[in-house]
Formats: structure tokens, C-alpha cells, sequence
């Protein structure tokens, strides 16, 4: 878990929230995420002297993990993964490819954000409902998402707070306005620079794309089978004495690869690199056991006969 349960009555007169899982460094994937995401944005800046594109990189490293732990609440391993893999195509966009994509661009690190806070709420691994303050939060995100050209991750909290109104939970969003807003938020044009079809945060053509951005998203499709499978989580909600509900973690698992998928056609996989490094461990983690047994089943020498028990010599009475 992200953070230890919170007495709720301290904080008489501001109402509980869906959103806010603070790191508690005395959990040891919790430092893991600070300092790698640290170290990520360290060595970007001393490889670009550029504070921009390495608050990007340190970003979206850090928007990997913590999306992860929201898709794979058991298994910190899979956070770790994320971590690494979104760090590393935020790093290879921020150094560029000289004489293609030019001196190297900043990762987006909104449409992160927006997608990481919305399958927070879906999933619901805080403990509570959605607020009205949620829905809005919810609703700005989906906008600043928008406005970097980042469409796929924009429609992402929408998607997620009607999700989240169809469960029969007590997480239940109830909030009659919260998926409408944000889904209008979404369709806010996005924001351009330099007089020309140049979208803010994103490439030449108006949109974020790198080679290694698609690739991510590819590979964490491919493991969609594995990923998309029920599962029962053990996890309890950080606030309420809850267990992290499975209908509600396979919607979230499902939405994402949705969205992953509409990225990648849009070609906007660069803001989405968190939540397809999440979505890579999770499905390579789930993948494992039957990655294991294909490569077991394959070492057997071809034309060998499995040992069978020996039968028992007969006997005189027999």
C-alpha cells in the first residue's frame, strides 16, 4: 500500500477524498519510487542541463509506479517495472535522435497524471467515493490533458467516473455531473505554439510519439490476455477497512488497455509511456507462470517420452 489508514475524524469539516495516496517512506517500494525517479531526472539533467525534460522524465518515471499501484495493488514488483520502462522512453524523448526529432523534447507528464488519478478513483483504492472536489479535480486534469494534444489520456477520467457510477459499491461515484465534465474538459482544443499546427508537449506532426513510446504500448497490449483475466485482489483500501474490490481493479485493467490501444492509433503513445510501463507489469507479471511452463514444456528433448512410474514386479500371487 501507498500509505498507512488515516484516522479520518482528524480532519473534521473537509470532506474524504478518492484521490490522495500519499508515499509513506517506510515502506520499502516507496522509497524505491522517490529515489528512482529521482536518480531518472538527475541523469537527465546532466545529460541535457535541461529542468524541463528532467522534471519529465523524473514525472513520468514516477507516474509509472504509482499508475502500477493502482493496476497491481498486490505485487510492488510490477510498480518497479513501471518504473524503470516509463523512465526510460521519457529519458530516450528527452535526448532525441539528431536530425529527426531535433535536440529532444520534454515527456508530457499531464496526460499521466490524469489517467493515473482517474483509475485511482475506479479502482478505488483509497477507500472513498468520489467527492464533488474529486469530480473537478478529475475535470481539470482531463483538460490539461487535452490541451497537450493528448486526447486518449484526456477521455480517460470521463471514462472512469461512469465506470465508476455503475458499481453497486459503497465507492460508488454518485456525483450526477463528475463524468459529463470531464468528458467535456476533454474536447477542449489543445493548446498551440509558434504559429504553426505545432501541438504544445508534442511533435512536428501535433501529436507525442516516439519509436520507443509505441513499443512500450505494444508490448503491454500484447500481454492484454493475461492482463485482462479476473483477479482477486488481498490489498485493503489505505482509508477504510476495505479490500480493494476485483470487478472494480479488472475495469480499471480493461479502460487502460482501451486507452492504450486508442493512443497508439492516435499517435499519442509518448504521454501515455506510464500507464503502458504499468500496464507491461502487470501483464508480464500475470504472463509469468505461463511463460515458465511454455519454456519448461520446451526443454523437454524433442521425441522424449515423460517418465512413467515403474510397474511393480509380479508377484506369486498375482
Amino acid at each position: 500500500m501507498l500509505s498507512i489508514p488515516l484516522d479520518r475524524s482528524s480532519r473534521a469539516g473537509r470532506p474524504a477524498s478518492a484521490l490522495p495516496r500519499p508515499l509513506d517512506f517506510t515502506y520499502p517500494s516507496n522509497r524505491t519510487a522517490l529515489f528512482g525517479s529521482v536518480a531518472f531526472g538527475a541523469l537527465t539533467l546532466a545529460l541535457t542541463r535541461d529542468l524541463r525534460r528532467s522534471a519529465g522524465v523524473g514525472g513520468q518515471s514516477l507516474f509509472g509506479w504509482m499508475t502500477a499501484r493502482e493496476l497491481d495493488p498486490d505485487a510492488p514488483q510490477s510498480a518497479s517495472v513501471a518504473l524503470v520502462a516509463a523512465g526510460a522512453v521519457a529519458l530516450s524523448a528527452a535526448l532525441g535522435r539528431p536530425g529527426r526529432d531535433g535536440p529532444g523534447r520534454a515527456a508530457p507528464v499531464l496526460p499521466g497524471l490524469a489517467a493515473m488519478s482517474a483509475l485511482r478513483v475506479l479502482t478505488g483504492t483509497v477507500g472513498h467515493a468520489p467527492s464533488r472536489q474529486d469530480a473537478a479535480a478529475l475535470a481539470v486534469q482531463a483538460g490539461l490533458a487535452a490541451l497537450t494534444g493528448q486526447r486518449a489520456a484526456a477521455l480517460v477520467p470521463g471514462a472512469a467516473l461512469a465506470l465508476a457510477a455503475r458499481e453497486p459499491d459503497a465507492l460508488r461515484c454518485e456525483v450526477p455531473w463528475a463524468s459529463p465534465a470531464a468528458f467535456g474538459a476533454a474536447l477542449l482544443p489543445a493548446r498551440r505554439t509558434g504559429g504553426a499546427a505545432e501541438v504544445h508537449e508534442g511533435t512536428p506532426s501535433g501529436r507525442g510519439q516516439t519509436v520507443l513510446a509505441d513499443l512500450l504500448a505494444l508490448s503491454a497490449l500484447g500481454t492484454g490476455r493475461w492482463m485482462s483475466a479476473p483477479e482477486t485482489p488481498s490489498s485493503r483500501c489505505d482509508e477504510m477497512p476495505l479490500l480493494v474490490s476485483g470487478p472494480r481493479l479488472r475495469a480499471s485493467r480493461l479502460l487502460a488497455l482501451g486507452t492504450l490501444a486508442a493512443g497508439v492509433l492516435r499517435g499519442e503513445s509518448l504521454g501515455l509511456a506510464p500507464l503502458a510501463a504499468a500496464a507491461l507489469g502487470v501483464g508480464t507479471r500475470r504472463a509469468w507462470p505461463d511463460a515458465q511452463a511454455f519454456l519448461k514444456g520446451r526443454s523437454r528433448p524433442e521425441g522424449a517420452e515423460v517418465a512413467r512410474p515403474a510397474r511393480p514386479a509380479p508377484t506369486l500371487t498375482s
